[in-house]
């Protein structure tokens, strides 16, 4: 398995099938945007610190086992038009920039319901930035479970989906969600019997680190 957030990973995700890949984008002090997933650089590079107080030539510098910190720019380079994108907005600062990034970028045609392009967060202050709104991009919110709270501030922002934890799913999540208007997707589900469960419950996308596995259920007779 390729590390998080790499453009090797990316690209087996495409071998595999998938029809989205989730990445993570934090803003470097100079400005850049790049795709990692920790605050911290320590876990998954040689490196120490926070991604947000270093700039893009110091990231450039270290090691996710033998590969670099990707810039959004290069993604997008690479596997735009390919697959959909599912931008996670990870640190304040990131929507306006995403947003323009993105305005410059040629929009791929939908593939199958799937958008091009889709902004997730946490952070539901990120996703009320102005710029962000203007831009028309589908937004999801992210949540660990679904409350009264969470399908009001998916009403707020208009969003594409709410996606919310495996482990908060419930037998009448599904039902709960797609009544308020919005798709659900759910993350993480890597065994085949969580996969199975969410595929007889009725959810409309699922985050995993094993396309292949889903798609071999998919092509499984009922």
């Amino acid at each position: 398995m390729a590390p998080e957030n790499t453009l090797t990973a990316f690209h087996l995700a495409v071998v595999c099938g998938a029809d989205m890949i989730e990445l993570d984008v934090q803003r470097t002090i100079d400005g850049e945007l790049v795709v990692f997933h920790d605050h911290h650089v320590s876990r998954l590079t040689n490196g120490h610190g926070l991604v947000v107080r270093q700039t893009l030539a110091n990231l450039r510098r270290l090691s996710i086992r033998c590969e670099q910190i990707p810039t959004l720019q290069e993604v997008l380079e690479r596997f735009s038009g390919h697959l959909g994108l599912n931008i996670e907005l990870k640190a304040r600062g990131t929507a306006a920039a995403v947003a323009a990034l993105l305005a410059r970028w040629p929009s791929p045609a939908r593939r199958d319901e799937v958008p091009p392009y889709l902004v997730s967060s946490f952070l539901y202050t990120e996703l009320r930035d102005p710029v962000l709104r203007a831009s028309g991009l589908p937004l999801a919110v992210l949540t660990s479970k679904v409350t009264r709270t969470t399908l009001a501030v998916a009403t707020e922002l208009g969003a594409w989906s709410v996606n919310c934890s495996l482990r908060a799913l419930e037998p009448t999540t599904v039902d709960r969600v797609h009544a308020a208007g919005f798709r659900l997707l759910v993350y993480t589900v890597n065994e085949p019997a969580d996969l199975q469960r969410c595929m007889d419950l009725g959810v409309d996308g699922l985050f995993t680190d094993h396309p292949e596995r889903l798609r071999s259920l998919q092509n499984t007779p009922p």
